[in-house]
């Protein structure tokens, strides 16, 4: 059922639903991002091991990348910013497209990143790098 709901709130499919599932899915009950875009989970994954290697939590990369608070990220800006804040190993196409995989559904019409956008990244970490950056999280809400 969400992956009718995902497929209708992204614009509807003309085809077979059941079909366009069975084509993703092969003969698993379910598929996973991984699945669906490989490459697009490589580079998700490489920019999220290169942004834990810099930083503990995304909000303090996320406030690396600010020049003024509260600032909303266009691509141009994530993609600069991202180099500049010690994101290594991705070009700036490949972090441009980051920034599409970040950005919410297109009927939200918002065009540009907030920091709670970059959750998107955790579909693409290991278990070990989503346990650190719970525990990272938890001890600067502690620390607060």
């Amino acid at each position: 059922m969400q992956f009718v709901m995902a497929i209708e709130r992204t614009g509807g499919y003309s085809g077979s639903v059941k079909q366009l599932w069975e084509e993703i899915s092969g003969d698993k009950d379910e598929f996973t991002f991984q699945d669906l875009d490989p490459e697009g989970f490589e580079i998700l994954q490489a920019f999220g091991t290169s942004l834990l290697n810099s930083y503990e939590t995304f909000g303090d990369f996320w406030k690396s990348m600010l020049k003024f608070k509260d600032e909303q990220l266009d691509e141009e800006a994530f993609a600069t910013r991202s180099v500049e804040s010690g994101i290594e190993g991705l070009s700036k196409r490949e972090l441009r497209r980051i920034f599409k995989m970040f950005l919410p559904e297109p009927s939200t019409g918002r065009t540009k990143l907030i920091q709670n956008d970059l959750e998107v990244i955790t579909i693409a970490l290991g278990a070990e790098q989503k346990a650190a950056l719970r525990h990272s999280t938890t001890q600067k809400t502690l620390e607060l």
